[in-house]
């Protein structure tokens, strides 16, 4: 969405004439939602303590941290890639639903993967939101995970550096491209 805002107010161009790294300068977001995030969650305990007299406790803290971090860098690596192929079609709206839905439908964030019949779970194993969402249960309250911890982590950190290496070539390509086109702040 970084990318397509830098298009829309025309300042897209400016930003790609830069020498930084393109996930440097479209990750801010991650950066400010991430401390937003942290406040949102340590207000939240504070008020779930306050009227409820619950205390939140993180059963797992290193491996919570840890799976936080692979699950941004997934999500950086799945969002520059999707902002690439914002930068080609230049209409973003009707994919940005149909993946919203198939990205979180078929993961374990929302329904746990035995509730899904046969041949359907397959498509929540290869998601790796669910090892995200899955681990981050896990450290938190001992949930029991699809996979072993280990294999889970080891699926996670995969597919967070795959996902930032095809994202960074996949955005390079598309820029490269429209550069030459001269399309880049075109939507």
């Amino acid at each position: 969405m970084s990318i397509r805002r830098e298009q829309q107010i025309g300042t897209i161009e400016y930003l790609f004439l830069t020498n930084a790294n393109r996930i440097v300068i479209f990750s801010s977001r991650v950066l400010s939602s991430l401390i937003s995030l942290s406040m949102e969650a340590f207000y939240a305990a504070l008020i779930i303590h306050a009227f409820f007299g619950v205390n939140i406790e993180i059963n797992n803290l290193p491996l919570l941290v840890l799976a936080l971090v692979l699950s941004m860098i997934f999500s950086m690596g799945m969002g520059a890639v999707y902002g690439a192929f914002v930068l080609k079609i230049k209409s973003p709206g009707a994919l940005s639903n149909i993946l919203q839905f198939i990205l979180l439908g078929f993961s374990s964030i929302l329904i746990p993967p035995s509730s899904f019949p046969d041949p359907i779970n397959i498509f929540v194993y290869v998601n790796p939101f669910s090892y995200a969402s899955d681990l981050v249960k896990y450290a938190s309250t001992l949930y029991q995970t699809m996979l072993p911890v280990n294999y889970e982590l080891c699926l996670l950190a995969f597919s967070a550096i795959t996902s930032l290496v095809l994202g960074l070539k996949t955005l390079d390509i598309v820029e490269r491209n429209n550069r030459k086109k001269g399309t880049l702040g075109v939507y």
